[in-house]
């Protein structure tokens, strides 16, 4: 897993280094994403059109055996319902491949979103807990720090603290990485 982020992670660095604005690059990256599953968003609709005309036809069966409960009658009804799906060439289970494979791509991209100083950068967890630990220390609000010191939430919220607090960070950072601003995501 930790591949696949990090290589969203050097796609959104390499627009952020080419437009020298995050905004922009994360634009040019949804843009991409967008062109990459439009296939997927063209076929969920295609079986919502086809969901569409043959749901009338699917109640007026279900509406014929209704009320009627016992198993043969269902049985019969499910049996008309596969007919009908089977002579529409519709499929209920066809809609859900394209959000399957939809929704790990935008649960990757939020992770990478919101770590950008970890999958853009390439800091290791051991900076960014060092960074957070720093910054928590000097008393910067918004950080916290779990138990065992280490970092608890995004580190988007540490980069808005950079720039102010630079020396202090490469100081407690000695031995294991140093800040370079002009590396991190305007």
């Amino acid at each position: 897993m930790n591949a696949i982020l990090k290589f969203f992670g050097s796609l959104l660095s390499i627009f952020d280094s080419v437009t020298g604005s995050y905004l922009l690059a994360l634009f040019i990256f949804a843009l991409l994403v967008k062109i990459i599953l439009l296939p997927f968003g063209i076929k969920q609709q295609k079986n919502s059109i086809k969901q569409a005309h043959v749901r009338p036809k699917e109640m007026a069966i279900r509406n014929k055996y209704k009320g009627r409960n016992d198993q043969a009658t269902q049985q019969k009804m499910q049996q008309e319902v596969a007919k009908l799906y089977e002579q529409e060439g519709y499929s209920p289970l066809s809609g859900c491949l394209p959000v399957i494979i939809q929704l790990p791509i935008v649960l990757v991209l939020y992770k990478v979103i919101t770590n950008p100083l970890q999958y853009i950068c390439g800091y290791t967890t051991e900076m960014i807990n060092k960074i957070a630990a720093y910054l928590s220390e000097i008393g910067t609000n918004g950080i916290s720090l779990t138990k065992d010191g280490a970092f608890a939430q995004y580190d988007i919220n540490l980069i808005q603290h950079l720039e102010s607090n630079l020396e202090g960070i490469n100081a407690a950072l000695e031995g294991v990485g140093t800040v370079v601003l002009e590396e991190i995501p305007n």
